[in-house]
């Protein structure tokens, strides 16, 4: 059963940047007496442009990461950042309840707390 969270806002279709490489966020994965935590780096990732799924015992985050300061004049002396679509999936050894996610989104960091079904 596939089950989507309140984060879904992608403003375009994923399927427009199907075409551009990706990249990997990092990611922790704490196991609690509660089930799971697990703390992803997305600096510079408007919240809306982060998509939570889970199926069986996977999650699966993906979005994109703008540039948004690049104006008309500008051109890039140096680029490190990757500014295009993302995605990691994060694999459990047990399943993972669909309804009893939460989500909190701080200082760049994703904080998903997921229960074992």
């Amino acid at each position: 059963m596939m089950r989507e969270s309140r984060w879904r806002f992608l403003a375009h279709s994923m399927d427009a940047w199907s075409a551009e490489q990706t990249w990997q966020p990092r990611a922790d994965v704490l196991r609690s007496p509660e089930g799971w935590l697990v703390k992803i780096e997305l600096a510079g990732v408007r919240q809306e442009d982060v998509r939570l799924a889970i199926r069986d015992n996977r999650l699966h985050i993906s979005g994109v990461r703008r540039d948004t300061s690049l104006q008309q004049g500008f051109s890039y002396y140096s680029l490190e950042m990757a500014y295009s679509r993302f995605e990691r999936i994060v694999e459990f050894p047990c399943g993972i309840d669909p309804t009893r996610v939460s989500t909190e989104y701080r200082d760049g960091i994703l904080y998903v707390k997921l229960y074992g079904s």
